[in-house]
């Protein structure tokens, strides 16, 4: 593998800019812990991406189940060609291919690159599902061909170059949820690292508890206790309300092709809920990292996780090595994250 040699940034410089934009909904500095610091330079020196040059920066999301925020580290697409360009071992892609279903809307977007490896020409093919990846933008819903290749060129890249890209995901894939904030009932406690003005500052007005969660209607109804259920355990993935769990769950069964009618498909949810919940604690992310994480060990360990099998092998591998899941040795780092 060639590898270029790449400038050192200025590290004192790059923290000055990745702190300026990260800001809470207030515009109060959202504090970047040393340990997290570290770790993105480690990113920074094992892609040759430069900070300051903004072909990678940190995103800040607050985490509700764990009450904290979780970092991510985010770069263009440009920046995964980059990266991917110096290794010297590209040899040519092919034009992204889409797929529609009957009524002619976009399903699918897939792109293949081929690797020289041991002296042979590999192709690699990874898809990205509109279902998947689409975002509530005014981008998505002009450019959703050309954002859906993005994503599908990101995933594409980072199963042939697992080494160089892991840890580190495009804009286009984070962009169906962005940074969420704390409430003001969930705002975090002052900390060292915080400027001690702010330690004295008032406390927020109280606000309204939120309704309590509805009682399971009473029966023998297994259908309807299961759908309380798992309502009541997809909450805690971080959503900011019951609608918002609802259509993520409606989303994840048609994805998945779960009968949300039969006990069997609702155990399914349930399981895979449990699946990303256990990814979330492993790998310190959210929703939409812990997702991102799932499928790429799915594609490198060739698992299905619409099936039990499927599940079973990616919580194993998920909880047992969380960092050694990664098909490459990389610094360790933390998986990209969703409300």
């Amino acid at each position: 593998m060639t590898t270029a040699t790449v400038p050192e940034p200025d590290w004192t410089l790059a923290k000055r800019l990745c702190q300026a934009e990260l800001t809470d909904k207030q515009g109060e500095p959202i504090p970047i812990p040393d340990d997290e610091w570290s770790r993105f330079q480690a990113i920074c020196t094992a892609t040759g991406l430069d900070p300051v040059r903004r072909q990678i920066y940190l995103r800040a999301r607050w985490l509700t189940s764990a009450q904290r925020y979780g970092y991510h580290h985010i770069t263009s697409i440009d920046g995964y060609r980059l990266v991917s360009e110096r290794t010297g071992q590209m040899a040519g892609c092919e034009p992204v291919r889409y797929e529609y279903d009957a009524e002619g809307g976009l399903v699918a977007a897939w792109f293949t690159l081929y690797k020289m490896a041991h002296g042979q020409r590999c192709a690699y093919t990874a898809p990205a599902h509109w279902a998947e990846f689409k975002a509530d933008t005014n981008t998505w819903k002009t450019l959703g061909h050309l954002m859906l290749a993005k994503c599908a060129e990101a995933l594409c890249r980072r199963m042939a170059f697992p080494a160089e890209l892991a840890g580190v995901y495009t804009d286009a894939e984070m962009d169906r949820h962005a940074p969420a904030q704390p409430s003001s009932a969930q705002q975090r406690q002052p900390t060292a690292q915080q400027p001690a003005q702010r330690q004295n500052a008032p406390a927020p007005p109280a606000v309204p508890k939120p309704p309590a969660e509805p009682t399971p209607p009473a029966g023998d109804n297994a259908i309807i206790r299961q759908k309380h259920a798992i309502m009541t355990a997809a909450k805690g993935l971080g959503f900011d309300g019951p609608t918002d769990t609802a259509v993520w769950i409606q989303e994840l069964a048609t994805g998945a092709g779960f009968d949300t009618d039969t006990t069997d498909g609702l155990r399914s949810i349930a399981d895979t809920i449990d699946l990303i919940r256990r990814a979330m604690d492993a790998t310190e992310t959210d929703l939409q990292g812990a997702t991102v994480h799932l499928r790429d060990l799915s594609k490198t360990h060739g698992l299905d996780a619409r099936t039990a099998d499927g599940r079973e092998a990616l919580r194993l591998l998920t909880t047992a090595h969380p960092v050694a899941a990664q098909p490459a040795a990389a610094p360790e780092t933390p998986a990209a994250e969703e409300n």
